[in-house]
C-alpha cells in the first residue's frame, strides 16, 4: 500500500503589477512486540495542550488534555498506545507571551518544548525509565485552531481530503495531516461545549540537534516563536498545541536482561538513519518569477519549489534489520513524488509536476521542480494565497 506523507507551504502570489515529570515509557514489565533483529517505528504523542489567550490582559493559560483511547486508534502501528498519555509529561510544555505589534495585529507566544525522559545514566541500571533508546525525530507541535471558514481542501493523490485555515498562524513552517484521527476525534479533543476545529493545521519544527534531526533524551527546553493574526478573533483566543514525532524502538528488553551493553539493548541502541528520522519532504522553498496579468486568461508566470529529503534516492530493502544491516538503508522507498500548487483564486484545478529539472534532494543540492501557473478564472490585481504542496510517496510491501 501507500503511505503519503505530506509538507505544505504557505506562500503568497502577486497578481498585477513545574516538577518532575513521569516518563513516557512505563516499567520493565512492558515489552514490545518486537523480536531480535527487527524495530518498531512510527509516530507518536508527546502530548496535547488546550491553550487560552486572554486578549485583553495577554495573559496565557494551559493545561494538557489526554486522551489515551483516540490516539491508540490514531496510531496502531506503533504499538504504543498503552503507554503514550498514559503517565504524560505534563511539565514538557511551557508557553509565553513574547509581543503584541498593534500596526499589524499581531502576536506572538514563544512555545517550548523538552524531552519527557531525562538523559541516561550508565552508572545506573538500565531500567524502563533509564534507558539510552528514546530519542525522536522530527518533533512537530502541529496548531489546531477553530475553523473561522477561511479553509483551503486538498485531496492528497485525488483520494485523501484534507482541510485547513491557513491565515491564523502568520509563520508556519508548513501543514501535515499526521494525528489527524486523534484531534479531529469528537470523543477527544472536540466535546459539545468546544467550537468545531480545523481538521488541518500548521506546524513549526522542534529538534534540538541539526544532526538527523533529532531531538534527544534529556534535552532541554527548545523555544519556537509562534505568531498569530489577532484581527481573526473575537475577544479570548482558544485553540489546542499537539507535538507529535517519529519514533524507533530499536532496543530489546530480551536484550537488556542477557547482556545489558550489547548492541540492541536498552544501554546501546542501534538507530536506523534515515529510516527513523523523518520520511517526508523538507525545507521547501518557493519562488515567483514574472507575475500574471489582471483578467487575462492567457497570462502565465512561473513558480520554482526546491525541496530536501531525508531519504532522497533511496530505495527500500524490504524490513531492515538493526542486528544485521548498515545503519544507512531504509526498509521502504520513499522520496517525493509530485509538487502541486493550489491557487484557488486564479484556478479551479490544481498545477501539477512530477518532472524534477535538477538536484538530488540531499542537503546543499535541494530537488527542483518548475510549473507555470496561468490565469485560467481571469482574476484582477490583488495578492492570493496559496499552496505548494510535496506529496511523498512511501511504499511499503
Amino acid at each position: 500500500m501507500n503511505r503519503v506523507a505530506l509538507l505544505i507551504m504557505l506562500s503568497l502570489i502577486l497578481a498585477g503589477c513545574g516538577g518532575t515529570s513521569i516518563p513516557t515509557l512505563p516499567d520493565a514489565t512492558y515489552t514490545p512486540d518486537v523480536t531480535d533483529g527487527e524495530y518498531l517505528s512510527g509516530d507518536m504523542s508527546l502530548g496535547i495542550w488546550e491553550v487560552n489567550l486572554d486578549t485583553e490582559t495577554m495573559e496565557v493559560d494551559y493545561h494538557m488534555v489526554r486522551g489515551a483511547s483516540a490516539i491508540g486508534t490514531a496510531l496502531p502501528s506503533v504499538l504504543l498506545s498503552p503507554y503514550l498519555t498514559a503517565s504524560p509529561c505534563s511539565t514538557c510544555m511551557r508557553m509565553d507571551f513574547m509581543s503584541i505589534d498593534y500596526s499589524t495585529n499581531r502576536i506572538t507566544l514563544a512555545v517550548g518544548l523538552r524531552h519527557p525522559i531525562a538523559e541516561f545514566n550508565g552508572a545506573e541500571p538500565i531500567t524502563a525509565a533509564n534507558r539510552a533508546d528514546l530519542d525522536v525525530f522530527n518533533v512537530m507541535g502541529i496548531v489546531i485552531m477553530p475553523d473561522n471558514g477561511d479553509t483551503f481542501n486538498y485531496m492528497i493523490n485525488g483520494t485523501t481530503p484534507l482541510q485547513t485555515d491557513p491565515f491564523m498562524m502568520v509563520n508556519p513552517d508548513g501543514f501535515t495531516h499526521t494525528l489527524h484521527d486523534a484531534i479531529t476525534n469528537p470523543e477527544f479533543l472536540n466535546p459539545n461545549y468546544l467550537e468545531p476545529f480545523s481538521t488541518l493545521n500548521p506546524f513549526k519544527y522542534f529538534f534540538t540537534s541539526l544532526d538527523n534531526r533529532r531531538f534527544k533524551q534529556g534535552d532541554p527546553f527548545e523555544m519556537r516563536d509562534f505568531t498569530f493574526d489577532l484581527s481573526r478573533t473575537l475577544g479570548a483566543m482558544r485553540f489546542y498545541i499537539a507535538f507529535r514525532a517519529s519514533y524507533g524502538q530499536s532496543a530489546t528488553f530480551a536484550k537488556t536482561i542477557e547482556d545489558p551493553w550489547q548492541p540492541g539493548s536498552r544501554g546501546n541502541p542501534t538507530y536506523f538513519l534515515p529510516e527513523f528520522n523523518q520520511t517526508d519532504a523538507y525545507d521547501v522553498t518557493i519562488e515567483q518569477i514574472g507575475d500574471i496579468a489582471w483578467g487575462d486568461t492567457s497570462s502565465t508566470a512561473e513558480i520554482t519549489v526546491t525541496c530536501l529529503d531525508n531519504q532522497a534516492g533511496m530505495t527500500g530493502i524490504g524490513r531492515a534489520l538493526f542486528s544485521t544491516d548498515p545503519l544507512d538503508v531504509i526498509s521502504f522507498t520513499s522520496d517525493v513524488s509530485k509538487v502541486v500548487v493550489d491557487i484557488p483564486a486564479i484556478s479551479d484545478t490544481p498545477f501539477e509536476t512530477t518532472a524534477r529539472v535538477g538536484g538530488t534532494g540531499l542537503p546543499g543540492d535541494p530537488y527542483i521542480y518548475n510549473l507555470t501557473i496561468q490565469n485560467h478564472l481571469a482574476s484582477t490585481f490583488g495578492t492570493f494565497p496559496f499552496f505548494a504542496i510535496v506529496e511523498d510517496n512511501r511504499i511499503f510491501d
